[in-house]
């Protein structure tokens, strides 16, 4: 359901998924709400969470797809790509958050390899993926560390199970669902010194890393990040964030918003 007008008839969208690339400033619910205005749907849901600040491949079940795929769709593996900022913090582990300070602790000592095998380090074994272009891999490594970290998620890496984690509340409590990290690929793309009187600059430069992530489960890619930056010995903050599959659906595939809106007026209501 992705290019053709036929398959946005009533008779589609009454038991079917629709592939959206959703724009980074659009909310999940935005997206939704949109989408049941222009169709006139009654019964329809997004499957597969997307975080807030993320563009990219977005699923709107309809009918009683919404609850026959939804195990399966959050036991898909889901790919994503993008930047994440070393030496930044924040309470939400993103630069939009309200406590984002761009230089909070040291990052010089970080280098290219670190960046790689830190990130190897987190997953579950090799993968045979290619690396993005420019990107470095890394050589696989143990996990099974306890990283603290703050308010609002932590994780927890489970001893003995290279590349899988629980998510946790701050009182200790289990959040989700077990994540596994299938892959992990990350490289440096940008080293920058802080301006006069900005936050934190005493602190140093900033290093801004592209990643390129594999997961299955459900877990917050940006909590993920935070612990890669404690591997790191540094802070993390996610920059950017791009879903780019979800098993073996593409957001190659999907319906740009601005495109599919004036599609379901037209053709969902016939």
């Amino acid at each position: 359901m992705t290019s053709f007008p036929e398959h946005l008839s009533p008779a589609v969208l009454s038991n079917g998924l629709l592939l959206v690339d959703k724009p980074p400033d659009w909310q999940v619910q935005e997206v939704v709400a949109s989408v049941r205005r222009a169709s006139g749907a009654a019964r329809l849901a997004s499957l597969a969470p997307l975080d807030a600040c993320a563009s990219g491949l977005l699923l709107i079940a309809f009918g009683a797809a919404a609850s026959t795929m939804a195990a399966r769709v959050e036991a898909a593996p889901k790919r994503y790509e993008g930047t994440v900022r070393l030496g930044a913090a924040s309470n939400t582990f993103d630069v939009r958050g309200d406590s984002y300070v761009p230089y909070s602790l040291p990052c010089a000592h970080v280098t290219d390899e670190d960046i790689a095998d830190a990130a190897a380090s987190m997953a579950s074994g090799p993968s045979t993926s290619a690396a993005p272009e420019g990107g470095p891999s890394g050589a696989q490594a143990n996990a099974g560390v306890r990283l603290v970290l703050p308010e609002r998620h932590r994780l927890r890496a489970l001893p003995g199970a290279a590349g899988r984690y629980l998510e946790e509340d701050a009182g200790g409590g289990i959040r989700t669902s077990p994540l596994r990290v299938l892959d992990f690929r990350a490289w440096r793309c940008l080293d920058e010194a802080p301006a006069s009187g900005a936050p934190g600059r005493e602190s140093g430069s900033c290093v801004s890393v592209g990643f390129s992530m594999q997961i299955a489960g459900r877990g917050h890619v940006r909590s993920l990040l935070a612990m890669y930056g404690r591997r790191l010995r540094t802070s993390a903050c996610l920059e950017e964030l791009r879903r780019t599959a979800v098993g073996g659906l593409e957001v190659a595939d999907a319906w740009a918003l601005e495109a599919l809106l004036p599609a379901l007026e037209r053709y969902g209501r016939e």
